[in-house]
């Protein structure tokens, strides 16, 4: 039985067995924690490759982010007969790439979604505050939220993004509307 169930699924075409849908979505990013302590909202936006199996309430596929935040200004101290004075605070980048996976809660417009993956931040300081430089760094990250699909067109997700780095987490939350085809 099991031969001809493999002889079956390679015989079908592939568009038979998987549904392939990719899809676009930006939106504002809420800073949280520490992040949220120094920064503002900024727009963020994603895009992925889902496929589906006809018929199953999963999905898995690959998603890439790109948000961006901009720093809070900084107070640089004087020392002695030096006064002190404001800069400019940092920009904050970062993109990544991720396992996205989708659970079809109720069909056809709530979902949850998840995923881990690899996330690249960088840190520009601002460039009246030559004594900084960049910062980089590739870390974990995973994200937990849910979705709501219209009309199999337009999506509204609402997540939470978390970013583990070495001293502590950089977390935020996107809220983004998008076009999945």
């Amino acid at each position: 039985m099991r031969p001809l169930l493999i002889l079956a699924l390679f015989a079908a075409p592939l568009s038979a067995q998987v549904r392939i849908s990719p899809g676009f979505a930006v939106g504002p990013a809420i800073p949280m924690g520490d992040l949220g302590s120094i920064s503002s909202p900024m727009l963020g936006g994603n895009a992925w490759v889902l496929a589906r199996i006809p018929g199953e309430r999963y999905a898995v596929g690959l998603e890439f982010q790109y948000h961006q935040f901009k720093m809070d200004s900084v107070v640089v101290l004087g020392f002695d007969t030096t006064p002190s004075y404001m800069v400019a605070g940092p920009a904050w980048r970062g993109y990544g790439a991720m396992v996205r996976y989708e659970y079809d809660i109720k069909r056809p417009g709530l979902y949850a979604v998840g995923g881990a993956g690899l996330y690249f931040t960088r840190s520009t300081p601002a460039a009246e505050h030559p004594v900084q430089t960049p910062e980089d760094s590739h870390d974990f990250t995973v994200l937990a939220g849910l979705g709501y699909r219209m009309r199999e067109l337009i999506n509204l997700e609402i997540r939470v993004i978390n970013v583990f780095t070495v001293n502590d987490s950089q977390r935020w939350l996107p809220i983004t509307v998008g076009f999945r085809f």
